[in-house]
């Protein structure tokens, strides 16, 4: 049951992430309604060596956008997206927070049927200023494949509505109906010739996203325009 849960939550959590990528991708413009449908596989790795706890997250996703009153529409986003976090828990202090994007390659895959997906690929990391103490870019290499368990779990739909206060406002509706499937992970995340993940407990799954979105952004001269 605690697994459901941790995987529902990641599941948004990516759903909503990279919903944001491709807005930013598109100039962030004024008004969209947002169709995201594809696929996801991600997994997560959390271990302790000493006083430093760290935590990794690789995903991949091939997602089809559409009518986002954009033109053209933006189409296929397909991308392999990674994170390392560090935390000393004897000094309390974070010691990194490091993440990148890149195109996922072409003989990457994530099968209709949530049973497999693989990636092989290089994505660059670099430290989120706001969170992490600087640090120089740097690659690790991503070699992974899933393998689905279990029976697929197709959730009832989830619905949210957010609207912010003037005069920097945003106002979004979204819905997202998922079916996933919990997976276990082989292979390796390394930099530098060394794996980053020997040792550590994973948790992984593969979904399948049917979303929408209504999106509206500061200077929308539309008919809801809480500041005018």
């Amino acid at each position: 049951m605690n697994k459901v849960v941790v995987v529902v939550v990641t599941v948004v959590a990516l759903f909503l992430t990279v919903n944001a990528f491709v807005l930013d991708a598109l100039g962030q413009a004024n008004t969209g309604h947002d169709k995201l449908n594809g696929r996801v596989a991600d997994a997560l790795w959390a271990g302790q060596s000493g006083c430093v706890q760290r935590r990794i997250d690789v995903s991949i996703g091939d997602l089809v956008e559409g009518d986002l009153g954009a033109t053209p529409p933006p189409g296929h986003v397909k991308l392999v997206r990674a994170s390392v976090s560090d935390f000393d828990i004897c000094a309390n202090q974070v010691l990194l927070v490091a993440g990148g994007s890149s195109p996922l390659p072409s003989d990457a895959d994530i099968d209709p049927a949530l049973a497999t997906a693989s990636v092989h690929a290089t994505v660059e990391l670099s430290c989120d200023p706001l969170f992490s103490p600087p640090c120089s870019p740097f690659s690790i290499d991503i070699d992974l494949t899933w393998t689905g368990i279990g029976a697929i779990f197709r959730g009832a739909p989830i619905r949210g509505h957010r609207v912010a206060v003037c005069p920097d406002f945003s106002v979004e509706t979204s819905h997202l109906a998922i079916a996933f499937r919990l997976a276990t992970v082989t292979g390796d995340v390394s930099s530098g010739g060394t794996s980053l993940i020997t040792g550590f407990r994973s948790i992984a799954y593969v979904v399948e996203n049917h979303g929408g979105s209504v999106i509206i952004l500061p200077g929308d001269n539309g008919p809801f325009h809480p500041c005018h």
